[in-house]
């Protein structure tokens, strides 16, 4: 008696890895964000203002070798002649004096190396101090070498830096996110609820289909393929400047 021969499975189709267009990949991962986009928002305000940093001196830190009166009456507001004054402001209107805690001198003049002014006269001023501070102290390489605290100033500063940049686009995209969501849920629940569980709250697709039920039926896979794909469409049109 002939064996039947098997029939070959039926595959089935894997929801957790669909390909993604390269918008929809970065919707996802904005949606992905959003969870824990108030505590990020929270972190960089405190980094800005240079509290609770990685980086903590553990020492009374004691005035840098390198700092100078010159540096100091540049970056601070000291009575000077109006001439002397207006480079003073040239000055600030690209280093605040704010950022210069350690090793002033060595770190203003890096700084004022790497801009780029935007008018002429800011161009004159700043290299009149620059060629004032390279006659007094020489080129950068020949300045002393950092101490442990001045270095762990330099790492601090960069961390309140890049949380002063980081900050304003945090709010913002939590604006835009929160914004195109809430009009989800008013007019697309079901949209909203698909982006919602699936990416915000990290839950797994079936899952989603069960709380994005239609009359107590939980969405079928293509059913939630198609809803999914039209939510994201529709996010993106509400989502303007999102990036």
């Amino acid at each position: 008696m002939q064996q039947q021969e098997a029939k070959p499975k039926q595959e089935t189709f894997d929801l957790e890895v669909e390909s993604f267009s390269d918008r929809e990949k970065l919707i996802i991962r904005r949606l992905r964000e959003f969870y824990t986009i108030d505590r990020d928002i929270r972190e960089a305000e405190e980094w800005a203002r240079g509290d609770n940093l990685p980086f903590e001196p553990s020492i009374t830190a004691s005035a840098p070798r390198d700092d100078d009166p010159i540096v100091r009456r540049i970056l601070q507001h000291d009575v000077l002649p109006p001439e002397a004054q207006k480079v003073v402001n040239s000055v600030q209107t690209y280093v605040s004096p704010d950022e210069f805690h350690y090793a002033a001198t060595y770190r203003v003049t890096r700084r004022l190396e790497r801009i780029e002014p935007v008018t002429w006269e800011h161009e004159e001023h700043i290299e009149m101090v620059l060629k004032l501070l390279k006659e007094r102290y020489g080129e950068p390489e020949e300045y002393l070498e950092l101490t442990e605290t001045e270095r762990l100033a330099i790492k601090r500063e960069a961390y309140i830096m890049d949380a002063r940049e980081r900050l304003p686009i945090l709010r913002e995209r939590k604006r835009i996110i929160k914004q195109a969501m809430d009009d989800l849920e008013m007019y697309y629940p079901e949209w909203w609820t698909i982006l919602h569980y699936k990416y915000v709250l990290r839950k797994h697709w079936k899952t989603v289909c069960k709380v994005a039920a239609r009359d107590g039926v939980p969405l079928t896979d293509e059913e939630y393929r198609l809803s999914r794909k039209k939510a994201l469409h529709q996010f993106d049109k509400w989502a303007v400047g999102l990036r």
